[in-house]
């Protein structure tokens, strides 16, 4: 049976929006609040109690706000524990005094009524103290308070969805419009900040996409004719071309100014010389840049790149051959099918004459029936000109730019906690808490506080990503492995979100170990574990063959072209990588 995930409450149509894991969506329509909302206590939002298994709030026009639960027992679980908690004031009051507070006058609510009519049903005096009631005299007590707050249902209708994410091939669209026609009504709708639209109801008819290509004139960019629910992967629209940079001249040279240094992430096998040449920079400026004391550099660190620096600071012949000597992004071992590919943008030397080839490439759409994706996608890349907007293209932002930037998110992590204990980290930053403000985990710290997908999804919301959907499986390695917005590849690529088998533990993949090619080299949360020691973020190595790979949907066009490429990962060490992070020895590679 599908579980319900989500909920949200049309007021001005008196109707709960249920969103199940299945993609499914139930309508709930009129009734009685409390079957409206699987809240036959209508509990309310607490401001100094977290409660953790409500999946919306319905705001009410007279009557306030009121929790939306998953389902009727989880509603009914919820009263027993406002009644019983020792949080709150209820188990030390008298039935008349639980009344005076669960339903009081001016709430348009008689108290003293309610209080003997639940009591005759308890058959108990109002004077009592709830905590004096037993077991079954509380279950009595609660069917009471069920019966006074209205049980009647009304209608419901389950009704199939279509859901749309947006990319550029790497990353989401957020805060764009599309405009969609169905059944004779054109909508407008715009999507959240990791891409998402709005789910779409499907009633038989078929949907029709458009983009505003001008203010008078839409484009269509694909019709959804399935009867499933289904999540689709629209690209956008975009050239791909390849351009050999040179130096270009303006008939204006007062327009001639020095581009703003922008952030480039170190992509496996990448040297400072490479970087330098492809950016028409020195090794050099970028040393100086970011204040490099050689020129060891690291799969996913983050450079601060000027463009167009001045000839003055050559790179010497010294320092290329120091950068390739001496960077820390190792050659590959031998071919293997599913490592990691480079840039999909061809480069030339520097100095080379402009030539432009640009093909206009359709809208790439990709449909899964929750997390099958595997349809064919193009990746695209953005040419971006001079801030003056002429000239030829600056060919600064390649395949390799967009690639993975979550890495550096997570890395930065881990070099922030330097292999810190968990008991140290949860004080400032618990995972658990950043990602789902109602969840059930107070602290990092724990047997049974496993924070491996915590970390993952605060990684991929720092990268304004999607994450898990269902706040239950947020906390959870499971959760990345059956939800739409992340999908499963075929093979490991740098920066893929790797879960066990088994489902008990998650991580990115950063490379290949060095010393054995059936394992792979990951980046963690919750690493470590072994003795006293609770669990870190760290670098730590696990079989390649026991190991899943996922990337979020938004990424899917990019990493199949990676994976197409058939480029490697990286041979490293999680010790090596660990001592250059300064992540001090973690206790092992036990997880929980």
């Amino acid at each position: 049976m599908a579980r319900l995930i989500n909920a949200t409450y049309h007021l001005e149509k008196k109707t709960v929006e249920y969103i199940a894991d299945s993609g499914d969506h139930l309508l709930r329509t009129g009734g009685a609040l409390a079957w409206r909302f699987n809240n036959p206590g209508n509990v309310r939002p607490s401001t100094h109690r977290k409660i953790s298994t409500s999946i919306g709030i319905g705001k009410t026009s007279k009557r306030g706000d009121f929790l939306i639960f998953p389902d009727y027992q989880t509603g009914r679980q919820e009263l027993k524990r406002l009644l019983t908690d020792s949080e709150t004031a209820y188990p030390n009051l008298s039935i008349f005094e639980v009344f005076r507070k669960y339903a009081p006058a001016t709430d348009s609510n008689d108290p003293k009524a309610y209080a003997e009519k639940v009591s005759r049903a308890v058959g108990t005096d109002p004077s009592i103290k709830l905590s004096d009631l037993n077991s079954a005299q509380l279950d009595v007590f609660i069917n009471a308070i069920e019966a006074q707050e209205g049980n009647f249902t009304g209608t419901e209708i389950w009704v199939k969805a279509a859901n749309i994410a947006l990319s550029d091939s790497s990353k989401p669209l957020g805060n764009h419009n599309i405009i969609v026609k169905q059944d004779g009504i054109t909508r407008s709708l715009q999507s959240d900040h990791a891409g998402l639209l709005p789910s779409i109801p499907l009633f038989g008819e078929p949907i029709e996409v458009f983009v505003q290509e001008t203010q008078l004139r839409l484009k269509k960019i694909g019709t959804l004719n399935s009867s499933l629910s289904k999540m689709y992967l629209f690209v956008r629209d975009m050239f791909v071309a390849e351009a050999h940079t040179a130096k270009h001249f303006l008939k204006n040279k007062a327009k001639i100014s020095e581009s703003s240094p922008f952030l480039y992430h170190v992509q496996p096998r990448d040297t400072l010389s490479q970087i330098a040449k492809k950016f028409h920079t020195t090794v050099r400026r970028i040393k100086a840049d970011n204040e490099l004391r050689d020129d060891v550099i690291i799969a996913g660190q983050a450079l601060r790149v000027s463009r167009n620096a001045k000839k003055d600071v050559p790179t010497s012949q010294h320092e290329s051959k120091s950068a390739a000597k001496n960077h820390k992004s190792k050659s590959p071992a031998a071919p293997d099918k599913t490592t990691l590919p480079t840039s999909g943008v061809s480069e030339a030397p520097a100095g080379a004459e402009t030539k432009q080839k640009a093909k206009k490439v359709s809208p790439a759409i990709s449909e899964s029936p929750r997390h099958d994706a595997d349809r064919s996608t193009t990746a695209s890349v953005v040419v971006e000109r001079s801030q003056d907007g002429e000239g030829a293209p600056l060919a600064l932002i390649t395949d390799t730019q967009r690639q993975n930037p979550w890495m550096a998110i997570a890395i930065a992590e881990a070099e922030r906690w330097k292999g810190a204990d968990e008991s140290e980290i949860t004080k400032t930053m618990n995972y658990h808490g950043l990602i789902d403000d109602k969840n059930w985990f107070k602290s990092l710290a724990g047997s049974k506080n496993a924070w491996c997908a915590a970390f993952v999804n605060w990684v991929m919301s720092q990268d304004n990503r999607a994450v898990v959907a269902d706040r239950g499986d947020r906390h959870r390695a499971r959760g990345f492995t059956s939800d739409s917005n992340f999908v499963r590849i075929d093979g490991p690529i740098f920066g893929a979100i790797g879960v066990l088998k088994d489902k008990s533990h998650v991580f990115f993949i950063y490379g290949v170990d060095e010393h054995s090619a059936q394992n792979l080299v990951v980046l963690g949360g919750n690493q470590g574990g072994h003795g006293d020691f609770g669990g870190t973020i760290d670098f730590s190595t696990f079989k390649k063959d026991n190991i899943l790979f996922y990337v979020p949907l938004s990424y899917l066009p990019l990493a199949k072209q990676q994976l197409q490429k058939g480029v490697q990962l990286e041979m490293t060490s999680a010790a090596k990588l660990n001592k250059e992070h300064q992540i001090k020895d973690p206790k092992g590679n036990g997880t929980r």
